[in-house]
């Protein structure tokens, strides 16, 4: 197949043994790009206004959320963290990521790109980086798709770091080291 003819819409069925997983739409957008009408009021039912937002704290020690709709990856993640000192939070659904972003002191996102609950991770990048304005964040996308289309809009969209599933502990770890140095400057 072309480059140009496959579809945007990355459809992933059984994914590590979980029947039906969840889709992504690739984006035409970039972090620069002005949020349009529909998101700023999908976004602004999540977390309210983009100028009202106001910083959340500092974290207290290093902290990050694992968005994940799938627990034993959410579960793998957590326990990397735990090696590189790094206390977690998880959550399953794209609504739940924007919120907790909003309101928590965090010191990394790691992000999969395949997310319930009507905003996947392609629009949790879009919302955290181009509506709330959280440069701050290092994002750390881990999904399932080996399509560069999806790294390369990934990137666009303000991640930080791309690695695809299944990853090797080492591989991890190192990764999520060096994200987290850049918080603790």
């Amino acid at each position: 197949m072309p480059e140009d003819s496959k579809p945007d819409t990355i459809e992933l069925g059984t994914r590590y043994g979980v029947p039906l997983g969840a889709k992504a739409i690739r984006p035409k957008t970039s972090v620069d790009t002005p949020i349009a009408d529909e998101e700023r009021v999908k976004f602004e039912a999540i977390v309210g206004p983009a100028d009202a937002l106001k910083p959340p704290p500092p974290p207290a020690g290093l902290t990050a959320l694992i968005a994940d709709d799938e627990p034993y990856v959410r579960a793998y993640v957590k326990t990397v963290l735990g090696l590189v000192d790094c206390a977690a939070t998880e959550c399953r659904e794209g609504p739940e990521a924007i919120k907790a972003v909003a309101t928590m002191g965090l010191s990394l996102l790691v992000l999969d790109l395949s997310l319930p609950g009507g905003i996947d991770g392609f629009g949790v990048l879009r919302c955290v980086r181009s509506y709330m304005r959280r440069t701050d964040l290092p994002i750390c996308v881990i999904t399932g798709s080996k399509d560069p289309r999806d790294e390369l809009a990934a990137l666009k969209l303000g991640a930080d770091d791309f690695i695809v599933k299944p990853s090797d502990v080492g591989r991890l770890k190192a990764r999520f080291s060096l994200l987290l140095r850049k918080t603790s400057k």
